[in-house]
């Protein structure tokens, strides 16, 4: 697994803003549909915490199947 981070960027003018998904792994900073969220944290606090631990037992068991 990996993360990737997310930044609210305000709209300009009346626009409202919009979340962006970055990941800083990949040249462009691109992100795609191969990008699937398991897990959120905001990282905070005085420990971060590994949440994924908890998904460990998912790995190799996901089977994904493209509609469109």
């Amino acid at each position: 697994y990996h993360m990737w981070t997310q930044a609210w960027l305000k709209g300009k003018g009346k626009q409202e803003g919009q979340w962006v998904d970055l990941d800083p792994t990949l040249r462009d900073h691109a992100f795609d549909a191969t990008h699937i969220a398991l897990q959120g944290s905001t990282l905070g606090g005085d420990i971060i915490p590994n949440d994924m631990v908890e998904m460990a037992s998912v790995f190799g068991q996901l089977k994904i199947k493209v509609i469109e």
